[in-house]
């Protein structure tokens, strides 16, 4: 029989918002030409590129939401996929017309952004060699025009005989949660919603408050010299209302991709070297990146990590969503079960009264559901009752007798009549079983009851 598994977490809850690839160029030691042609490169290369994107959007409209950024002092050229690319981005072929939807998942943004560098990758590579090529003429063919084809023209290299290479720079995973902030940012010690915790003790969390009161925004990271936060860390968090998004695009974008409302919080991480380039993730290229997006059991590792580095818990979030912070659930959950949980498991998580803190709660604190077997029992009992042998509907009654000796001698309030009733049971019972012989099939802890019977229980020191 196949269990049933439910994940622990979801990785389709997480899409990608913001993804930025960088190429860096390389120069030649020594040539004095090489950084001031790779600069000129770089501003050609962003002209003709834009030039060359413009026609295209009026197929893909997605690419409008690609932006081409040129550093100067780096030497690098950069291309970035903001959220608006990942808008009716993914071409369905029909036999009429084409139609576009939108990716909306980690997995599919990421096969989405694959493709698409593919496309840019190769019209970079092509237009670096066209512009760092040239050749150079011997005394033998001063007035040659034709130099590519002479066999005694020596190839040179303006920038560098290496092509740029490519690197992921930043990474921004989101998620949306329909609900409100509140007029209060809570601590985690404090029991309430929302609340913002992190691994790093240095983190700082700043909210952003009307006059009103209302909060509109949640962001923490590392603090700044003047009090503000920094942006060049591994993991930078921030979760914002979308009721107060000024601009109109950018809500039509979210209407475009989800088909949802403003009356959502979003959370985004945004991702960028230290963390990404860390052993735990180990994403540097295209390559790695869809590696680890693509794959269900890496995607959730890496939600994990950036989670646990970084959150903020509000609540209306799901219990599989806060569990990951309490050290209880890490315990019996996590640890025990992994990234999945059977029905059982899942159910124990449902009905048990977790605080969801980082800080640990004892066990005595929990809180559970009192499980009543009977109305499982009963469906069965009425529906499948001619499945019981004579036998094990002798087992059953003799539970049942067990149960009431039970109740019998905890109730301190038992009468005389109870005691001599109770006795009569047990005479019936004690034929029954005997002739049956059931003792042969009861376990060894209920052998010993059935001894007890066999020699009487003596109930006549029960207080009437």
């Amino acid at each position: 029989m196949k269990i049933l598994h439910t994940p622990l977490i979801d990785e389709n809850q997480f899409y990608l918002d913001y993804v930025t690839i960088n190429w860096q160029v390389h120069h030649t030691i020594g040539s004095p030409t090489s950084i001031s042609y790779s600069t000129k490169w770089l501003w050609l290369l962003k002209k003709d590129l834009d030039n060359h994107l413009k026609p295209m959007v009026k197929t893909w409209q997605n690419l409008s939401g690609i932006t081409t950024i040129v550093d100067g002092i780096h030497k690098n050229f950069q291309i970035a996929f903001t959220g608006k690319f990942f808008v009716h981005n993914k071409q369905i072929f029909d036999d009429q017309l084409n139609t576009f939807s939108s990716t909306q998942n980690i997995k599919e943004d990421s096969e989405s952004v694959q493709k698409w560098f593919a496309f840019f990758n190769d019209y970079i590579i092509t237009h670096y060699n066209s512009f760092n090529e040239g050749f150079s003429h011997c005394d033998k063919c001063q007035n040659c025009k034709k130099l590519k084809i002479c066999k005694y023209a020596k190839p040179w290299y303006r920038i560098s005989e290496h092509g740029p290479t490519h690197t992921i720079t930043r990474v921004d995973v989101a998620t949306h949660i329909p609900t409100r902030f509140g007029k209060k940012l809570y601590t985690y010690k404090e029991f309430k919603y929302p609340h913002s915790i992190g691994k790093n003790k240095k983190d700082l969390t700043v909210p952003n408050i009307l006059d009103n009161g209302e909060l509109t925004a949640i962001k923490r990271s590392l603090p700044t010299p003047l009090g503000g936060l920094r942006r060049d860390v591994g993991v930078f968090l921030r979760a914002y209302d979308k009721n107060y998004t000024e601009s109109i695009e950018n809500l039509k974008s979210m209407v475009d991709r989800f088909g949802i409302d403003e009356n959502h919080i979003r959370k985004e991480w945004e991702l960028k070297g230290e963390f990404l380039k860390s052993k735990t993730i180990n994403i540097f290229t295209i390559t790695d990146l869809c590696n680890v997006l693509q794959n269900k059991t890496s995607a959730i590792n890496l939600i994990i990590a950036m989670r646990k580095n970084k959150d903020i818990i509000l609540s209306k979030d799901t219990k599989e969503y806060k569990a990951l912070h309490d050290i209880n659930i890490n315990k019996t959950m996590h640890k025990k079960y992994g990234l999945s949980l059977t029905l059982k498991e899942w159910s124990k998580l449902h009905t048990t009264k977790y605080h969801c803190y980082l800080s640990k709660q004892p066990k005595k604190d929990w809180v559970s559901r009192t499980w009543k077997p009977f109305s499982i029992m009963k469906p069965a009992l009425i529906h499948h009752s001619d499945k019981l042998s004579d036998s094990e509907l002798k087992q059953l009654e003799y539970l049942v007798y067990k149960i009431q000796i039970k109740r019998a001698t905890d109730n301190p309030k038992i009468t005389n009549k109870d005691i001599r009733q109770l006795e009569i049971e047990r005479s019936n019972m004690l034929k029954s079983l005997l002739n049956y012989k059931v003792h042969q099939k009861i376990k060894l802890n209920d052998l010993e009851d059935f001894n007890l019977i066999k020699k009487g229980l003596n109930l006549t020191s029960v207080k009437s």
